[in-house]
């Protein structure tokens, strides 16, 4: 019954959705720690982690021992991403979670359009951009089978000499309980609630993000799948499904697709992920690759550890 309801409240697409571009703080939409992103980004409905403080506050709730999480991207044109999550649980009461994040890139060549000259001119000259986020959030369970969570973002970009930060926030729903055999979540997350960068003169709002997924855990652990549904306010639904298999308890394989409607901008087999993990007493590594068409490929790492 936990479920259907939260089914239920999973709601629409928002009436004034913008297009592609219309949006500021793109960062946010990058897949960080590498095991969500191994499993298509369809992490909502699992939410078991550290990364649970990006991706679905409300798993929080279900966590009960200290956790740490740090990451590491290498992206495309040298752009290099950096991220640490923390998580501790609070007098028995709630569990906090903090995040900071950081992408930059620098030694970008400067270029201007010559007024007097037939094309362009490349100055002696290099500039660089970043975006950092700060999160504060918390989780706490409103009944043995529900856990809800919220957070608070701070938001920052620089492009060259030009900044602007905001402030903005998640919220999130995570039900549990056992059913066909195994053990089934369903959660919902509403992201970047709020907000909006202003360079020079304009505003933008950051990509709100509405996400709802389901999971369910199999053989003890072993067996681990997943399906979401992400709707950004600035472009089509996207339909995610991962799988998690662990193979004596110490590595893990990991798969996962996405796909979005009207077609995958790079092509179908952009929407492919993939990666692995080990583990060894309460530490881990995962690694995830994704590849983006003719732009090439990505790279994952995290590691991590529970007290």
């Amino acid at each position: 019954m936990v479920l259907m309801f939260m089914i239920g409240i999973s709601g629409t697409a928002p009436a004034d959705a913008k297009g592609p571009g219309t949006t500021s703080g793109s960062f946010l939409k990058i897949g960080t720690a590498a095991r969500p992103v191994a499993l298509g980004e369809a992490f909502v409905g699992i939410a078991d982690d550290a990364a649970s403080v990006l991706l679905n506050p409300a798993g929080l709730a279900y966590l009960d021992r200290i956790e740490f999480s740090a990451m590491h991207i290498e992206w495309f044109q040298d752009i290099k991403y950096h991220s640490l999550c923390y998580v501790q649980p609070v007098l028995n009461w709630f569990t906090l979670g903090l995040n900071m994040s950081y992408l930059h890139t620098d030694g970008i060549p400067r270029t201007i359009i010559a007024n007097n000259y037939d094309g362009y001119l490349i100055l002696d000259d290099r500039w660089g951009a970043w975006d950092k986020l700060g999160v504060l959030a918390a989780g706490r369970k409103l009944s043995t089978q529900v856990g809800a969570g919220v957070s608070i973002k701070y938001i920052a970009e620089s492009i060259d000499d030009a900044e602007a930060d905001t402030l903005s926030s998640d919220i999130g729903i995570l039900a549990e309980e056992p059913m066909l055999g195994g053990v089934w979540r369903a959660g919902i997350a509403v992201q970047n609630i709020g907000g909006s960068l202003k360079f020079d003169r304009m505003h933008e709002s950051i990509p709100l993000i509405v996400r709802l997924g389901a999971s369910g855990s199999y053989f003890r652990d072993g067996l681990l799948l997943a399906i979401e549904a992400e709707q950004p306010i600035d472009n089509n639904l996207t339909v995610k499904a991962g799988a998690e298999l662990w193979l004596w308890g110490r590595i893990a394989l990991r798969a996962g697709y996405k796909q979005r409607v009207g077609g995958n901008v790079l092509g179908a087999l952009s929407g492919l992920t993939s990666g692995c993990g080990f583990r060894i007493y309460n530490y881990y590594i995962d690694y995830a690759f994704v590849p983006y068409g003719d732009l090439g490929y990505t790279h994952r790492f995290s590691f991590g550890g529970k007290f």
